[in-house]
């Protein structure tokens, strides 16, 4: 009796590599040392407009260590899922290996 193949391995990989391109990608554009305070302008009720702190140097550092350690997790996560992935495609009925030319791709 044929199977159907299950794709939720392979698409919560493409979902974590994504994850994982896009915390890299902005650890990248935003260097831990160029950082400074965000700020913008906050409106008065008088009509004028106050430079207000949006993000302390420090909270922007205390984010880019929790992006670090969630992109580690999260790699961990991935390569256990790679394993996992490369284990089931080499696998056949009966302990078979599968010759190179028949996997999928």
């Amino acid at each position: 009796m044929a199977t159907q193949k299950n794709k939720f391995t392979t698409v919560e990989l493409d979902w974590a590599e994504k994850q994982l391109k896009g915390w890299m990608d902005y650890l990248d554009a935003h260097p831990y040392e160029t950082l400074e305070d965000r700020t913008k302008l906050r409106p008065t009720k008088n009509g004028g407009t106050v430079l207000e702190v949006v993000a302390t140097i420090e909270a922007q550092q205390k984010h880019h260590r929790d992006t670090m350690k969630d992109y580690l997790a999260l790699l961990e996560i991935v390569e256990k899922l790679r394993d996992a992935e490369a284990a089931r495609q080499s696998k056949a009925r009966g302990g078979i290996a599968i010759p190179d030319r028949m996997k999928d791709e």
